[in-house]
């Protein structure tokens, strides 16, 4: 027996801050035309998969350090 896949095993799930001209602090969660907004990251996450009909399961989450595309390029591994 397989694993069931919803929609898709894997998703990507991009959390930005709502925007500076919010006087309270809020993040919005997206994942393809799907948004949620919540006054923390992971309230944010929870709303956005409280929209899916799909069964209840495990999140991982990454986080990324926040650097400019430039760190990102000099730090890459070259190509052997």
């Amino acid at each position: 027996m397989g694993i069931p896949c919803y929609d898709a095993c894997m998703a990507t799930i991009t959390v930005t801050p709502d925007g500076p001209q919010t006087a309270v602090a809020s993040y919005r969660a997206v994942m393809g035309d799907k948004q949620a907004v919540g006054s923390t990251v992971g309230q944010a996450i929870d709303r956005l998969q409280a929209s899916f009909n799909g069964p209840a399961g495990t999140t991982l989450i990454i986080i990324l350090p926040w650097t400019s595309d430039a760190a990102h390029a000099t730090n890459a591994i070259p190509a052997r």
